[in-house]
């Protein structure tokens, strides 16, 4: 989550609102597929993948056009909102508990655009910035392993 807000800092102008939107918005559909028994294949792996996919991203400070980029984080969205729709607990509201994960997650983002400001903006370094992805992407690796 926090590498969708570093990377949408990159991105600069819509960029930082609308990557991480895309995210959020996406991932309440997954949430809703999830809760719903509506399987998605490969979920984990999904997962897994959206973790190297965007430390790589943050590392190349990738960027084409905006719309591309929203439809990428979203369909990464999807499968984490999936893991969330089908761990909800039996007791728990679900309208309580996909607003919950649906602002943890734009937090998350928030933190991300506000570590790339302070590496950048206050550390002076965007070069930084992209090292993040390479730890990012080195931890997807692990997790992988």
């Amino acid at each position: 989550m926090v590498a969708v807000g570093i990377w949408a800092f990159q991105y600069e102008g819509r960029g930082v609102w609308a990557i991480p939107s895309a995210f959020v918005g996406m991932m309440i559909v997954g949430g809703i597929l999830g809760f719903s028994g509506i399987s998605l294949p490969y979920v984990e792996q999904g997962i897994l993948l959206s973790i190297l996919v965007f430390g790589g991203l943050i590392a190349a400070s990738a960027r084409f056009p905006l719309v591309l980029a929203a439809l990428v984080t979203g369909a990464f969205a999807l499968f984490h909102g999936h893991s969330h729709g089908t761990e909800i607990p039996a007791v728990a509201s679900g309208l309580y508990y996909a607003a919950g994960f649906a602002l943890s997650t734009a937090a998350l983002h928030a933190s991300g655009v506000g570590l790339g400001f302070l590496i950048k903006e206050k550390l002076g370094s965007a070069r930084l910035v992209r090292y993040s992805g390479v730890a990012i992407a080195l931890a997807g690796v692990a997790l992988f392993l």
